[in-house]
């Protein structure tokens, strides 16, 4: 699994966002140029397959992003899973896994 540096996820929340607004967008584009041309044409113009493009890199990017944060926190979520939960008496503030 690929690991990013924090200026390789920046980059990458950049993409996904540009790609989420492209796609909010492109159907009001879409809609404003069908408004230009005759209604014939406007019936032929669609950005259907610009859309799954841009829904695609989007997704792409969330589970990059996603894959990275389970990685970081793995380690200390196989801990908790291995804690025998039923012997703690006492509940505090601070814990061994929480303070890495």
């Amino acid at each position: 699994q690929p690991q990013y540096n924090s200026d390789e996820q920046q980059r990458i929340c950049y993409i996904v966002n540009t790609a989420e607004y492209c796609y909010e967008t492109s159907q009001q584009l879409c809609e404003s140029i069908q408004k230009l041309v005759s209604a014939e044409l406007a019936a032929q113009i669609t950005v259907v397959t610009e859309q799954d493009a841009l829904h695609s890199v989007s997704t792409k990017g969330i589970k990059c992003l996603t894959t990275r944060i389970f990685s970081a926190l793995e380690n200390s979520l196989t801990k908790m899973i291995n804690i025998n939960w039923q012997a703690i008496k006492e509940v505090g503030d601070s814990s061994e896994i929480g303070t890495r």
